[in-house]
Protein backbone atom coordinates (compact mmCIF):
# COMPACT_ATOMS: atom_id res chain seq x y z
CA UNK A 1 0.00 0.00 0.00
CA UNK A 2 0.69 3.43 -0.85
CA UNK A 3 0.41 7.10 0.44
CA UNK A 4 -0.72 9.61 -2.30
CA UNK A 5 -1.93 13.04 -2.37
CA UNK A 6 -5.19 12.95 -4.80
CA UNK A 7 -4.70 15.83 -6.95
CA UNK A 8 -8.32 16.44 -7.28
CA UNK A 9 -8.89 17.58 -4.06
CA UNK A 10 -5.91 17.63 -2.34
CA UNK A 11 -6.81 14.69 0.23
CA UNK A 12 -3.75 12.41 1.24
CA UNK A 13 -5.01 8.63 0.66
CA UNK A 14 -3.95 4.99 1.11
CA UNK A 15 -3.62 3.34 -2.36
CA UNK A 16 -3.05 0.70 -3.95
CA UNK A 17 0.01 0.32 -6.05
CA UNK A 18 -2.47 0.65 -9.35
CA UNK A 19 -4.13 3.68 -7.77
CA UNK A 20 -0.88 5.42 -6.48
CA UNK A 21 0.27 4.74 -10.61
CA UNK A 22 -2.49 6.82 -11.78
CA UNK A 23 -2.46 9.22 -8.56
CA UNK A 24 1.31 9.98 -10.00
CA UNK A 25 0.28 10.18 -13.58
CA UNK A 26 -2.61 12.83 -12.77
CA UNK A 27 0.80 15.17 -11.12
CA UNK A 28 2.62 14.59 -14.12
CA UNK A 29 -0.31 16.13 -16.26
CA UNK A 30 -0.71 18.79 -14.12
CA UNK A 31 2.97 19.69 -13.54
CA UNK A 32 3.62 19.11 -17.91
CA UNK A 33 1.61 22.34 -17.74
CA UNK A 34 2.16 26.40 -16.09
CA UNK A 35 -0.25 28.66 -14.77
CA UNK A 36 0.01 31.84 -17.12
CA UNK A 37 2.03 34.84 -15.53
CA UNK A 38 -0.76 37.55 -15.84
CA UNK A 39 2.28 39.97 -15.02
CA UNK A 40 2.90 39.66 -18.54
CA UNK A 41 -0.75 39.73 -19.89
CA UNK A 42 -2.70 42.61 -18.43
CA UNK A 43 -1.92 45.20 -16.14
CA UNK A 44 -3.94 45.68 -12.69
CA UNK A 45 -5.81 48.12 -14.19
CA UNK A 46 -6.75 45.94 -17.21
CA UNK A 47 -7.44 43.24 -14.94
CA UNK A 48 -9.55 45.31 -12.42
CA UNK A 49 -11.30 46.84 -15.78
CA UNK A 50 -12.17 43.42 -17.34
CA UNK A 51 -13.67 42.33 -13.90
CA UNK A 52 -16.04 45.53 -13.96
CA UNK A 53 -16.85 44.40 -17.03
CA UNK A 54 -17.88 40.61 -16.40
CA UNK A 55 -19.24 41.81 -13.52
CA UNK A 56 -22.14 43.71 -15.44
CA UNK A 57 -22.59 41.27 -18.18
CA UNK A 58 -23.06 38.39 -15.15
CA UNK A 59 -25.67 40.17 -13.05
CA UNK A 60 -27.14 41.28 -16.35
CA UNK A 61 -28.47 37.23 -16.52
CA UNK A 62 -28.51 36.54 -12.85
CA UNK A 63 -25.17 34.82 -12.10
CA UNK A 64 -22.60 35.53 -9.42
CA UNK A 65 -20.07 38.28 -9.76
CA UNK A 66 -17.04 36.29 -11.75
CA UNK A 67 -14.52 34.62 -10.06
CA UNK A 68 -10.91 35.74 -10.78
CA UNK A 69 -10.66 32.94 -13.07
CA UNK A 70 -13.38 34.14 -14.50
CA UNK A 71 -11.47 37.20 -15.65
CA UNK A 72 -8.12 35.50 -16.28
CA UNK A 73 -9.86 33.41 -18.46
CA UNK A 74 -11.25 36.36 -20.54
CA UNK A 75 -8.63 37.81 -20.53
CA UNK A 76 -6.74 34.98 -22.49
CA UNK A 77 -8.86 34.32 -24.72
CA UNK A 78 -9.35 38.19 -25.36
CA UNK A 79 -5.68 38.37 -25.72
CA UNK A 80 -5.14 35.63 -28.29
CA UNK A 81 -7.87 37.04 -30.20
CA UNK A 82 -6.09 40.16 -30.40
CA UNK A 83 -2.87 38.72 -31.35
CA UNK A 84 -4.60 37.03 -34.37
CA UNK A 85 -6.25 39.75 -35.39
CA UNK A 86 -3.34 41.76 -35.84
CA UNK A 87 -1.63 38.96 -37.68
CA UNK A 88 1.16 37.84 -34.88
CA UNK A 89 -0.09 34.27 -34.96
CA UNK A 90 2.99 33.24 -33.07
CA UNK A 91 2.22 35.15 -30.30
CA UNK A 92 -1.53 34.18 -30.62
CA UNK A 93 -0.39 30.41 -30.49
CA UNK A 94 1.49 31.37 -26.63
CA UNK A 95 -1.70 32.50 -25.46
CA UNK A 96 -3.36 29.41 -26.68
CA UNK A 97 -1.01 27.36 -24.71
CA UNK A 98 -1.22 29.97 -21.93
CA UNK A 99 -4.79 29.13 -22.39
CA UNK A 100 -4.49 25.49 -22.24
CA UNK A 101 -1.97 25.32 -19.38
CA UNK A 102 -4.49 27.18 -17.62
CA UNK A 103 -7.69 24.45 -17.85
CA UNK A 104 -5.47 21.79 -17.65
CA UNK A 105 -4.28 23.33 -14.19
CA UNK A 106 -7.74 22.71 -13.03
CA UNK A 107 -8.14 19.48 -14.33
CA UNK A 108 -10.53 20.71 -17.22
CA UNK A 109 -8.81 17.92 -19.60
CA UNK A 110 -11.66 17.95 -22.37
CA UNK A 111 -11.41 21.58 -22.86
CA UNK A 112 -7.60 21.54 -22.30
CA UNK A 113 -6.77 18.69 -25.16
CA UNK A 114 -9.15 21.06 -27.77
CA UNK A 115 -6.23 23.60 -27.08
CA UNK A 116 -3.04 21.70 -26.95
CA UNK A 117 -4.64 20.04 -30.26
CA UNK A 118 -4.84 23.31 -31.86
CA UNK A 119 -1.42 25.11 -30.72
CA UNK A 120 -0.07 21.36 -32.56
CA UNK A 121 -1.83 22.75 -35.92
CA UNK A 122 -0.30 25.83 -35.54
CA UNK A 123 3.34 24.36 -34.94
CA UNK A 124 2.53 22.49 -37.75
CA UNK A 125 1.51 25.17 -39.78
CA UNK A 126 4.82 27.53 -39.11
CA UNK A 127 2.82 30.62 -37.16
CA UNK A 128 4.33 33.72 -37.83
CA UNK A 129 4.22 37.52 -36.26
CA UNK A 130 3.88 39.28 -39.15
CA UNK A 131 1.74 42.85 -37.22
CA UNK A 132 2.01 45.97 -39.89
CA UNK A 133 3.16 43.50 -42.86
CA UNK A 134 1.19 45.22 -46.13
CA UNK A 135 -0.56 42.81 -48.62
CA UNK A 136 2.69 42.74 -50.64
CA UNK A 137 4.85 41.81 -47.98
CA UNK A 138 2.92 38.71 -46.89
CA UNK A 139 3.03 37.18 -50.19
CA UNK A 140 6.43 37.09 -49.97
CA UNK A 141 6.42 36.55 -46.18
CA UNK A 142 2.85 35.27 -45.10
CA UNK A 143 1.05 34.61 -41.75
CA UNK A 144 2.17 30.61 -41.87
CA UNK A 145 5.17 29.15 -42.84
CA UNK A 146 5.26 25.61 -43.25
CA UNK A 147 8.88 25.23 -43.57
CA UNK A 148 9.06 26.56 -40.21
CA UNK A 149 6.76 24.07 -38.25
CA UNK A 150 7.77 22.16 -35.75
CA UNK A 151 5.36 20.63 -33.33
CA UNK A 152 6.53 21.68 -29.52
CA UNK A 153 7.93 18.60 -27.52
CA UNK A 154 6.32 19.86 -24.54
CA UNK A 155 3.09 20.28 -25.49
CA UNK A 156 2.94 16.92 -27.56
CA UNK A 157 3.64 15.43 -24.54
CA UNK A 158 0.78 16.77 -22.59
CA UNK A 159 -1.56 15.44 -25.90
CA UNK A 160 -0.13 11.99 -25.36
CA UNK A 161 -0.77 12.02 -21.47
CA UNK A 162 -4.29 13.93 -21.42
CA UNK A 163 -5.65 11.68 -24.55
CA UNK A 164 -4.32 8.38 -22.35
CA UNK A 165 -6.21 9.69 -18.89
CA UNK A 166 -9.25 10.14 -21.08
CA UNK A 167 -8.87 7.46 -22.98
CA UNK A 168 -9.12 8.53 -26.40
CA UNK A 169 -8.78 6.44 -28.72
CA UNK A 170 -5.77 7.82 -31.57
CA UNK A 171 -8.81 7.47 -34.56
CA UNK A 172 -11.19 9.80 -32.04
CA UNK A 173 -7.66 12.19 -31.30
CA UNK A 174 -7.45 12.25 -35.56
CA UNK A 175 -10.77 13.31 -35.34
CA UNK A 176 -10.14 16.02 -33.30
CA UNK A 177 -6.93 17.42 -34.09
CA UNK A 178 -8.83 18.18 -38.13
CA UNK A 179 -11.89 19.54 -36.35
CA UNK A 180 -9.43 22.16 -34.76
CA UNK A 181 -7.08 21.84 -37.82
CA UNK A 182 -9.59 23.02 -40.02
CA UNK A 183 -11.04 26.14 -37.74
CA UNK A 184 -8.71 28.12 -39.89
CA UNK A 185 -7.70 28.50 -43.76
CA UNK A 186 -4.26 27.18 -42.79
CA UNK A 187 -2.20 26.16 -46.02
CA UNK A 188 -0.75 22.38 -44.36
CA UNK A 189 -4.00 20.01 -44.93
CA UNK A 190 -4.89 18.58 -41.80
CA UNK A 191 -3.74 15.29 -43.41
CA UNK A 192 -0.65 16.20 -43.86
CA UNK A 193 -0.37 17.86 -39.85
CA UNK A 194 -1.94 14.58 -38.37
CA UNK A 195 0.87 12.16 -40.59
CA UNK A 196 3.41 14.50 -38.81
CA UNK A 197 1.29 14.52 -35.32
CA UNK A 198 0.74 10.75 -35.14
CA UNK A 199 4.29 10.05 -36.21
CA UNK A 200 5.69 12.43 -32.96
CA UNK A 201 2.91 11.19 -30.71
CA UNK A 202 3.98 7.21 -31.38
CA UNK A 203 7.27 8.31 -30.78
CA UNK A 204 8.59 8.17 -34.26
CA UNK A 205 9.81 11.16 -34.77
CA UNK A 206 11.49 12.50 -32.14
CA UNK A 207 11.29 16.18 -31.42
CA UNK A 208 14.24 16.61 -28.76
CA UNK A 209 16.06 15.49 -31.89
CA UNK A 210 16.42 19.19 -33.22
CA UNK A 211 17.61 20.16 -36.28
CA UNK A 212 17.68 16.67 -37.38
CA UNK A 213 14.34 16.01 -37.31
CA UNK A 214 12.95 19.26 -39.40
CA UNK A 215 14.18 17.50 -42.84
CA UNK A 216 11.93 14.50 -41.62
CA UNK A 217 8.79 16.73 -40.75
CA UNK A 218 9.35 19.34 -43.84
CA UNK A 219 9.31 16.15 -45.84
CA UNK A 220 6.22 14.79 -44.87
CA UNK A 221 4.28 18.33 -44.89
CA UNK A 222 5.48 18.74 -48.69
CA UNK A 223 4.76 14.88 -49.69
Amino acid sequence: MFVRTRLQDNARLVVTVEEANQINEDWSVVTGARDPDFTHIASRAEFDGERERLKQAFLSKGYPEPSDDDVKWSLLSKTAIQHANEGNWGLSRNMYLAMADFLTQRWKLQDALRLYLYVCALDLNGAQNRSGFSKEMLRQCPLFDPNMAIPAPVVVKQVRLIAARLKVSNDELRTRFFKVASAQHFPVRPEKGWSVLSLALGGEIDLDDQPNCFEKIRSLLAD
